[in-house]
């Protein structure tokens, strides 16, 4: 068994929001909005997803 890390997949400078969304319904989400971390990918697409049902985006 082993593990693999992203050695090169540590961001320099965290997005400012935590979420991408276009008005032409491009929508992007991920660990990359925030420190990198499994938690930061499941709030972000959270957020995301709350964003788009109440299309407060």
């Amino acid at each position: 068994m082993g593990a693999h890390r992203w050695r090169y997949a540590e961001l320099a400078t965290p997005c400012d929001s935590e979420y991408l969304y276009s008005r032409d319904g491009l929508a992007l989400c991920g660990d990359s909005f925030s420190d990198g971390r499994v938690e930061d990918a499941w709030l972000s697409g959270h957020r995301l997803g709350e964003a788009l049902i109440g299309r407060s985006v």
